[in-house]
């Protein structure tokens, strides 16, 4: 059930314009403090969506921390992921981004 939570919420953060941005960033924050890798690994394409909705500012205070943990996580699965979806976070977070959080990861 909280897996389907957090595929769920991949969906809803496109429509922060409309949605309260501050709720939806709390049921974020309660996915990534899940125990199974599996619901926390729907967090990677989570920040993929919030860097579509969000500015700069917002971004690199609520989910930049997130971001780097997900290439620092003890689980494999998790770090795969972020792994392939790296280009992703680049087309969506722009060169500023690249140059000073991702390319330490790559």
């Amino acid at each position: 059930m909280r897996k389907a939570a957090a595929k769920a919420l991949k969906s809803l953060i496109l429509y922060i314009p409309k949605a309260p941005e501050a709720e939806i960033l709390e049921l974020f924050e309660i996915i990534q403090k899940d125990s199974q890798d599996m619901v926390k690994m729907q967090g990677v394409e989570c920040c993929i969506n919030f860097g579509k909705v969000l500015n700069s500012s917002k971004f690199n205070t609520y989910i930049s921390s997130y971001v780097n943990g997900y290439a620092e996580e003890k689980s494999w699965r998790t770090r795969y992921l972020f792994a392939t979806k790296i280009s992703e976070f680049g087309n969506v977070l722009g060169e500023d981004y690249i140059n000073k959080d991702l390319i330490k990861h790559y």
